[in-house]
C-alpha cells in the first residue's frame, strides 16, 4: 500500500483535503462574492501565536466553541463566522482568523469526519496579510502568546 493511500485510511480529512485542492478549489479566483467551504486542515496560521488565555476578543473561551460543536456532533457550522483566508502566490491558504482556526483544528482532532470551515477568500494584497504573517514554521502550528516556554521553529 502506498503512503498516500495509507494516510487517507488513517485520516479521512487527508483524502478530503487532496480532493478539495485538486478538484474543487476555485484556483485563480482569489475573491469570492460569498463564502466557500474549505477543509480546516487545508488552512495555515498566519501568526506564530494566539492568545495564551485561549479566549476570543470578547473574552469567550475558544474551548467553549470546540465543546459546543463537538457535543452537537457537528463538523461544520454556519454559526461560526466565516474565516478570512488569503490565497498567496504559491496557492497556500492562510487564515487571518487564527483563534477560530484553532477551535476548528481542535474539533478536527476530536472528530472522525472532516471539519469544514466557511471562508471568505482574499488575494495576497489583503491589507492585513503581510503584517499578520509572523509564523516561523510555515503556518502549521502556533504557540500561546506571552508564554515563557515559546520556542521558535525554523
Amino acid at each position: 500500500m502506498d503512503e498516500k493511500c495509507f494516510l487517507c485510511m488513517v485520516h479521512p480529512w487527508v483524502r478530503d483535503c487532496v480532493h478539495f485542492l485538486n478538484n474543487e478549489f476555485p484556483w485563480g479566483q482569489t475573491r469570492c462574492t460569498g463564502t466557500i467551504w474549505i477543509p480546516i486542515m487545508c488552512l495555515r496560521w498566519t501568526h506564530d501565536g494566539i492568545d495564551g488565555r485561549f479566549t476570543f476578543r470578547d473574552s469567550r473561551s475558544i474551548m467553549d466553541l470546540v465543546l459546543d460543536l463537538w457535543h452537537k456532533g457537528w463538523s461544520w457550522s454556519v454559526d461560526v463566522p466565516a474565516l478570512d483566508v488569503v490565497v498567496d502566490e504559491d496557492g497556500l491558504l492562510w487564515s487571518l482568523s487564527n483563534r477560530r482556526l484553532a477551535a476548528l483544528r481542535m474539533l478536527q482532532a476530536l472528530t472522525a469526519s472532516t471539519v469544514w470551515a466557511q471562508c471568505s477568500l482574499h488575494g495576497p494584497q489583503h491589507p492585513k496579510f503581510e503584517a499578520s504573517k509572523t509564523t516561523k514554521n510555515g503556518g502549521i502550528g502556533v504557540w500561546p502568546n506571552k508564554s515563557p516556554n515559546k520556542r521558535v521553529f525554523q
